[in-house]
């Protein structure tokens, strides 16, 4: 591959459930080599997972299956839960002390 953008379609297809959130981002040995994509978020069913591959480097060289992309799984859910529920202060209340 020279120096340009190229579309990759990923053999992999997603599930999630609805309370859970993929993060995809490029894996360390493409960064390495030169190539890169955008980290994306995706939700719900992707079928299949496609990205935008950007080549920075003269030439590189990727295998069929080669993996570009690693995929980070979040459950929103506990996320939800923990934002709604109020947090008690850990702040330590000064006292003054008086004089006389």
């Amino acid at each position: 591959m020279d120096r340009d953008s190229y579309f990759i379609e990923c053999n992999e297809t997603l599930n999630l459930g609805a309370d859970q959130i993929a993060l995809i981002e490029p894996e360390d040995r493409l960064l390495r080599a030169g190539g890169w994509h955008a980290p994306i978020f995706v939700r719900g069913h992707v079928d299949p997972v496609e990205l935008l591959l950007t080549v920075g480097v003269l030439q590189l060289r990727v295998k069929e299956n080669a993996r570009v992309a690693r995929v980070r799984l979040f459950n929103i859910g506990d996320m939800v839960k923990s934002a709604r529920t109020p947090r008690k202060s850990s702040a330590a209340k000064s006292k003054r002390s008086k004089r006389k």
